[in-house]
């Protein structure tokens, strides 16, 4: 959503020769830096998620600044699809705790940890061993 928003900000200009980019000047380069900067946000927020909000908050401000810069904001239906996609870049926090669940560990269908990634119980048992949640002990001290 946050790249089609970019495009519709982007799409009155791209048709554009290098003459009208010439005679124009600077505001026709308005709609290619906003609509453009915007679509550079969108993949950047899907491939790497522990950095989404810096992009998120980049492309929702230049949503909101094509509105007076770039065509009335893509005609308004780009802007308004700019900041929802980049409410929904910002709304990927919630979507990633909820699947990694309370405590933080990333968990199966069935509720379980995956193998290697869960939490150590820290009561050793009589003989000072330890049992993580999948009952393999280690730390034991040999008599």
């Amino acid at each position: 959503m946050l790249a089609l928003g970019g495009y519709l900000i982007l799409d009155p200009v791209v048709g554009g020769n290098a003459s009208f980019f010439v005679q124009t000047g600077l505001p026709a380069f308005l709609p290619v830096f906003s609509g453009g900067g915007i679509m550079i946000a969108a993949p950047v927020c899907m491939v790497a998620p522990s950095q989404r909000m810096f992009p998120a908050i980049f492309a929702a401000l230049l949503a909101v600044a094509s509105l007076p810069l770039a065509n009335l904001g893509g005609f308004v239906v780009g802007m308004t699809l700019g900041i929802i996609g980049a409410g929904l870049c910002f709304a990927l926090d919630a979507l990633l705790r909820e699947a990694a669940g309370e405590d933080g560990v990333a968990r199966r269908a069935s509720g379980r940890p995956p193998i290697g990634q869960g939490r150590q119980v820290v009561a050793p048992n009589s003989r000072g061993a330890a049992v993580n949640d999948h009952g393999v002990r280690f730390g034991e001290r040999s008599a």
